[in-house]
């Protein structure tokens, strides 16, 4: 590796150039120096002539080869943002995505603070079912996830104050009633054979892969659903981009009335169905 610079204006000018693959070079950059330096970024700024010792910059160097190599800024840090707070995540867990905010905001756009019971299917992190609580107070929100790791997690990111039942099942298998207002899952629907699998090497597959060319856990999902929902439940699915017809096939032929969401950029990204 070329020598260090030895001030972190010298580093952050150099992002580009020390992490040329990265899209975010000089955020990676940026926070890569906030972990070592025990600074914020607007620490960093201000105090941008202050040299790094021999300590600090093997740091930096040890935590910029895991970032050359690929791995994600998030596992580095140990953690990711979602709707304005940060939330654990370790190799366990699948990393949060912005895209992913789209179903809190379909969800808080159609449903009031009325009480209700919500479900979040692998929770994962615990990302979306924690912020539904924070943001609808009054509703009773459980979260499952077939991993007692990622259930760990999950608890782990829950505020002491900030009541959710946490249970270990495979999808909706834990439920046998229609009990439930709103199921939200963000299931894996990758298929084995995508290229896009190369770029989330260090994310778990399982949380990333699904069989029948992606769509398995989203049909039982759906085939699940309608089961557990009450009369006047809904079913939020985020799904492939490529997916959404077939979704849409699914979620009709099981009785649901269907809208469809597009992604940030622009792609069909989740669906949501209304008991008829």
């Amino acid at each position: 590796m070329r020598p260090m610079p030895e001030s972190i204006a010298t580093i952050i000018g150099s992002s580009r150039q020390l992490l040329p693959a990265s899209d975010s070079a000089r955020i990676d950059c940026e926070l890569l120096l906030c972990l070592c330096l025990g600074k914020n970024r607007a620490q960093l700024i201000a105090q941008d002539d202050e040299k790094l010792t021999s300590k600090q910059s093997k740091q930096f160097c040890s935590l910029l080869k895991r970032r050359q190599e690929g791995e994600p800024i998030a596992y580095i840090l140990g953690y990711q943002e979602f709707w304005g707070h940060n939330f654990l995540v370790d190799k366990h867990t699948l990393i949060p995505r912005p895209d992913t905010e789209l179903l809190i905001d379909i969800i808080l756009d159609r449903f009031d603070h009325k009480p209700r019971t919500i479900m979040d299917l692998g929770t994962g992190s615990g990302a979306l079912a924690v912020t539904l609580k924070q943001t609808r107070c009054d509703w009773h929100v459980l979260a499952t996830d077939l991993s007692a790791t990622s259930l760990n997690m999950a608890q782990q990111n829950t505020p002491a104050d900030t009541s959710i039942m946490f249970l270990q099942a495979n999808w909706l298998d834990c439920i046998d009633n229609a009990c439930i207002d709103l199921v939200v899952a963000n299931p894996p629907y990758i298929a084995s054979n995508d290229p896009a699998l190369a770029n989330l090497r260090f994310e778990p597959r399982n949380a990333l892969v699904s069989a029948d060319n992606g769509l398995r856990d989203l049909s039982k999902i759906i085939g699940q659903a309608e089961q557990v929902l009450t009369i006047d439940g809904c079913l939020l699915l985020e799904h492939g981009y490529t997916q959404q017809p077939e979704v849409e096939r699914l979620m009709k032929t099981a009785g649901f009335r269907t809208e469809k969401f597009n992604d940030l950029s622009g792609q069909p990204r989740a669906m949501i169905g209304y008991r008829k």
